[in-house]
C-alpha cells in the first residue's frame, strides 16, 4: 500500500494572511499594479501578502530566503489562498519585479493613499495627530556619489554607511501613513515638509495635529502646518530659546502672581502621580512664503519634568565628577605621568577637559606655578650647583552661581503650539509630546525584530527603497493585529495572560503582536495521501491560541479553512 506523509508547520501565517485580506492590500495592490500579460503564476498581490507574511513570521528581508521558506509551507499558503503557490513565484528575479515596482513614488503613492482610507475607514479616527520622525539604517554595501547609501550622523554606527527612512504615524495605533526612504546623509530639517504634504494628500483631511522633534520648529515647515489649516507641537531648540532667555522667562513667571499648572498621569498599576508642572504665554508669529504674508498666535508651553530634571542633575554632578578628577590628575608626579611643564600647556589642557565635559563656566580652574630652587651636590667634574625647578598645580573650583543657573534650567523644555488651549490643555500638551515614544517603537520594530532591516543587505537603490515599502506593509499589519486585540480587550475590561514565556501567570492589557504570534508557532499540518485519497490533520489549537482569534474577531475557522480548501 502505497503511503504518502506531508508535514507542514503553519505558524502563525493564517493570522497574517488573513488580517492583510481585512487590510484589502492584495486587491489595491493587483489593482494599482497590473501584471503583464506574459505573467505567470501568484498575481503580484498575492506574492507581497506572502513575502509579507514571511518577513514578520522569520525576522528576516533577505530575498534569499524567501523561496525555500515557501517551499516548506507550499500546501498551507495554496489552501488558504484557494489558489496554486509555486515555489517558483518567489525567486530572486521576480521578488526583485516586485521591488522595482513600489519604488515608483507614484505607484507607492497611490497604494499609500488607498490603504489610508481603509485604515481611517475601519478604525474611525477623527482628526487624527499624526507623528513625524527620521530613523537611519546601516549598510554594508559600497558609497556611491549620488545613491541612498551615505555616511551620515547617527546614533547607531558612525563606522557604517546607512540609509535614512521618514516616516508618519498616526495616533492612537501608530499606524504607519507614509514612510520615504532618503540618502543617509540627508539632514533631518528638510524631510518634514515633503511627508507632511504627503500624509495631506493621502488623507485629504486638514485640522490634522502634526508632533515632531524639535527640528520641525523650522519657521518654514511651521508656516506649511498653518497655511493648511493643520496643527503642529514641536519642541523648541536652544537657538530659539536659549538657557538665557528660558531663566529669564522662569524668573518673571516667579514674580507673578500666577501658580504653575500641575500634571500628573495614571501608570500601569492605577496610580495617579504627578510628573510635570508648567506654564505658557502667547506669542505673534510672521512669515513670508511665496511672496505671501502669514501671522498666527502661537502657545509656548513651559514644562519641567521632574524626573528629567533628576537625570539631568545626576548626569551634571557625573561630569562634575569626572572633570575635577582628570584635572587633579595633572597636580600627580611619578613615572610615567605627563605633567604640564608651562603654565599655557596647563591652561590649554585644562580648557580642553572643560570643553570634553560641557563645564566651562560652570568649573573653574586655578594654575598657580612654583619655584623650587634644588642643590646639587658635586659629582665627578660637575661642581655644586642650584637649579630651579618649576611645577604647576591645579585647583578645581566650582562656580556655584553658575551651577544653580544650570539647576534652574533642568527638566524644563519648551513647546510651541498653534493648536487653542480650549481643545488642547496644558496638560494634553506635554501628555502628547510623552507619547512620542509610539513612532520610536515604530523604528525599533523596522530595525530590529520583526522586519530586521538593520543592517540593509540590498545593494541596488530601487531595490532597496522598495524593500523598506515593502517593509511597512509589515508594520501596518502587527499595527493592526495590535489595535483590534487591545481594543477587544478594553471593551471588555479584560487582560491577557500567557503571553510572556518568561511568565506565564502575568497579564497585560496591551500584548505586543510578536508575542501574540509566537503562541501559534505548534500549529501544525499534515497530509496522507493513501492510494490516491488525501486525508488532512491539524494540530488542536489550545484555549490561549483561541482566545487570541476571538480577540481578533475571528475564530478557528481561518485554520480550518485551509483543511476545507483541500
Amino acid at each position: 500500500m502505497a503511503k504518502l506523509v506531508t508535514n507542514e508547520m503553519v505558524d502563525d501565517i493564517p493570522i497574517l494572511l488573513n488580517t492583510l485580506q481585512i487590510m484589502n492590500l492584495p486587491a489595491i495592490i493587483n489593482e494599482i499594479c497590473p501584471t503583464h500579460g506574459n505573467w505567470s503564476g501568484l498575481p503580484i498581490g498575492e506574492m507581497c501578502a506572502i513575502w509579507i507574511t514571511h518577513i514578520i513570521s522569520q525576522a528576516d528581508h533577505r530575498l534569499s530566503h524567501v523561496q525555500k521558506w515557501a517551499r516548506c509551507h507550499i500546501h498551507t499558503l495554496s489552501l488558504f489562498l484557494g489558489m496554486e503557490v509555486r515555489e517558483l513565484d518567489f525567486t530572486d528575479d521576480r521578488l526583485a519585479i516586485i521591488l522595482e515596482k513600489l519604488s515608483d513614488d507614484e505607484v507607492w503613492e497611490q497604494i499609500e493613499s488607498r490603504l489610508n482610507q481603509e485604515s481611517l475607514r475601519i478604525y474611525d479616527i477623527d482628526n487624527p495627530t499624526v507623528r513625524i520622525d527620521c530613523t537611519t539604517v546601516n549598510s554594508n554595501c559600497l558609497v556611491t556619489e549620488d545613491g541612498l547609501v551615505q555616511f551620515g550622523r547617527s546614533k547607531d554606527r558612525q563606522d557604517l554607511p546607512q540609509i535614512k527612512i521618514a516616516l508618519a504615524a498616526i495616533d492612537p495605533i501608530g499606524l504607519p501613513l507614509t514612510i520615504s526612504t532618503l540618502p543617509g546623509n540627508r539632514a533631518d530639517d528638510p524631510t518634514y515638509t515633503p511627508i507632511i504634504q504627503k500624509v495631506r494628500k493621502s488623507l485629504n483631511k486638514s485640522g490634522l495635529l502634526y508632533v515632531g522633534d524639535s527640528k520641525m520648529s523650522a519657521m518654514s515647515i511651521r508656516t506649511e502646518i498653518v497655511r493648511n489649516g493643520d496643527f503642529y507641537l514641536t519642541p523648541l531648540p536652544k537657538k530659539i530659546m536659549p538657557n538665557t532667555l528660558l531663566i529669564e522667562k522662569i524668573k518673571q513667571f516667579e514674580e507673578s502672581d500666577n501658580q504653575l499648572i500641575e500634571v500628573s498621569r495614571e501608570y500601569s498599576d492605577g496610580e495617579i502621580r504627578q510628573i510635570a508642572e508648567g506654564f505658557e504665554e502667547w506669542t505673534s508669529q510672521s512669515s513670508v512664503e511665496d511672496d505671501v504674508g502669514f501671522q498666527w498666535e502661537e502657545r509656548r508651553i513651559y514644562a519641567r519634568s521632574f524626573n528629567y530634571a533628576e537625570t539631568q542633575k545626576k548626569a551634571l554632578d557625573k561630569r562634575i565628577k569626572k572633570a575635577t578628577e582628570e584635572t587633579e590628575q595633572m597636580n600627580l608626579r611619578g613615572r610615567g605621568r605627563k605633567p604640564p611643564k608651562t603654565i599655557e600647556e596647563a591652561i590649554e589642557k585644562g580648557k580642553n577637559i572643560l570643553n570634553n565635559y560641557s563645564l566651562t563656566g560652570i568649573l573653574e580652574i586655578d594654575f598657580k606655578e612654583n619655584e623650587e630652587r634644588i642643590t646639587k651636590r658635586k659629582y665627578k667634574n660637575n661642581p655644586e650647583h642650584e637649579i630651579i625647578k618649576k611645577t604647576i598645580n591645579c585647583q578645581v573650583n566650582l562656580n556655584k552661581q553658575a551651577y544653580n543657573d544650570a539647576r534652574k534650567t533642568m527638566g524644563w523644555r519648551v513647546y510651541a503650539t498653534n493648536k487653542p488651549d480650549s481643545s488642547f490643555s496644558l496638560e494634553k500638551v506635554i501628555l502628547a509630546y510623552r507619547n512620542q515614544y509610539i513612532i520610536e517603537d515604530k523604528f525599533h520594530r523596522l530595525k530590529n525584530h520583526p522586519t530586521s532591516l538593520d543592517p540593509m543587505f540590498l545593494t541596488r537603490d530601487d531595490h532597496i527603497d522598495g524593500l523598506i515599502k515593502l517593509a511597512s506593509l509589515g508594520l501596518r499589519v502587527l499595527v493592526s493585529i495590535e489595535m483590534k486585540v487591545h481594543e477587544s480587550l478594553d471593551k471588555n475590561g479584560e487582560s491577557l495572560a500567557g503571553v510572556y514565556e518568561y511568565n506565564p501567570k502575568k497579564i497585560t492589557k496591551k500584548p505586543r503582536a510578536e508575542r501574540m504570534l509566537k503562541i501559534f508557532e505548534s500549529v501544525t499540518l499534515t497530509i496522507m495521501n493513501i492510494e490516491g485519497v488525501n486525508m488532512v490533520f491539524m494540530s488542536e489549537l489550545t484555549d490561549l491560541q483561541k482566545r487570541i482569534l476571538s480577540l481578533l474577531g475571528t475564530d478557528e475557522r481561518i485554520f480550518k479553512k485551509i483543511c476545507g480548501n483541500l
